[in-house]
């Protein structure tokens, strides 16, 4: 069963804008899950019906089979499970003190001090954020802030993390280390669902790529199998992830075998040229 499932979600907000149009997706346990598809296409207000933030207009959101109604207890297991972190950090940040601001979730779902500290202790361990604890998160850098955001949902042990454009406005080892903390979340056990613009990071990195476009979800499946097609690709605005651009190149030239496995990394690809 799949702990989320939205059943022909559609939804249209105040302005009148129509952001999904039927959206019919299931989000299975403990996979690594990235939305893609152009600015415009529905990724973020899609991810923001998993934990309640937003209600459909019509259809339905289904945690584990049953159907979230949105009453405030209903709301408030639905947190539990599902975590956001949210692209611009500052909109989640707002103690006094990193400690703080990552022990609020934990604070909020009643549990026993000892618990609370240490979760909290081993969320800031796990992001590398125990040397700034003590400090104010707007004096620090944006990928210290990006780790702080994600620190303060894993503070709550949800079974699903999801990070709207985890990697947006970093350089290459801010991106590296908060693809680094998800994945181990993921090897954890917890769900994770990205929305990204970064095809080479979708490609190299999901279980499962879902492609979004006018609100709708146009196809879904092995990263390998999404990338194969031009004409989803044309249709969606993409481009080839740069891996399977340039091994496709290769094959074409004879110079890697066609029999072997389909590279999804830089490393991947290094080893094919050197069997």
């Amino acid at each position: 069963m799949a702990i989320i499932e939205l059943v022909g979600v559609h939804y249209t907000y105040e302005d009148g804008t129509t952001a999904l149009r039927g959206v019919d997706l299931k989000v299975e346990r403990k996979e690594k899950l990235a939305l893609i598809g152009p600015n415009g296409s529905g990724k973020t207000t899609l991810l923001l019906h998993f934990n309640g933030i937003l209600k459909p207009t019509h259809g339905r959101v289904l945690l584990e089979g049953r159907e979230i109604k949105y009453s405030r207890r209903e709301l408030k297991e639905l947190r539990r499970t599902v975590g956001v972190v949210f692209q611009d950090p500052d909109t989640q940040l707002f103690a006094a003190t990193v400690y703080q601001d990552v022990s609020f979730g934990p604070l909020n779902l009643d549990l026993p001090e000892d618990e609370v500290r240490k979760r909290v202790e081993e969320a800031l361990r796990l992001t590398g954020a125990l040397p700034f604890q003590d400090r104010s998160p707007q004096y620090l850098s944006y990928g210290q802030k990006k780790r702080v955001a994600i620190a303060g949902i894993l503070a709550m042990e949800p079974q699903v993390v999801v990070c709207d454009e985890p990697t947006a406005w970093l350089d290459r080892d801010g991106c590296q280390q908060v693809m680094e903390l998800l994945d181990r979340a993921a090897a954890a056990g917890v769900t994770v669902v990205i929305s990204t613009h970064d095809v080479d990071l979708a490609y190299a990195w999901a279980d499962r790529v879902v492609v979004m476009k006018d609100g709708t979800v146009i196809a879904q499946g092995d990263p390998v199998e999404i990338f194969m097609q031009d004409d989803l690709l044309r249709q969606a605005g993409l481009h080839r992830p740069w891996v399977l651009d340039m091994w496709l190149t290769l094959r074409k030239k004879g110079l890697v075998d066609r029999s072997a496995t389909v590279p999804r990394t830089g490393e991947e690809l290094k080893a094919c040229l050197e069997s």
